[in-house]
């Protein structure tokens, strides 16, 4: 197994497709809230949740398996609320 952390923002379907190719099994991205403004809030660069959610869909339609990592901090963002998931 190799780990290697690679930015949404380099993840291309192309490149996706390549790291298929090349023997990867999975990937693993961060998604830390259910709104741009959280998530890009927790991450601090603006454009990686919509950038997240494209490589998800990327991996979706070339059928490589994805693992979604969510960080839980006692910051709560009014789109959680305690019945729900953020």
């Amino acid at each position: 197994m190799v780990d290697s952390a690679v930015h949404p923002h380099a993840i291309g379907a192309v490149r996706l497709a390549e790291l298929k190719d090349a023997g990867v099994q999975a990937v693993s991205l961060s998604l830390d809230g259910s709104t741009a403004a959280a998530h890009n809030g927790v991450r601090g660069v603006p454009g990686t949740f919509d950038a997240t959610r494209e490589a998800i869909g990327w991996a979706n339609h070339l059928g490589v398996p994805v693992q979604i990592n969510t960080l839980v901090t006692s910051f709560r963002h009014p789109t959680c609320r305690p019945s729900t998931s953020c």
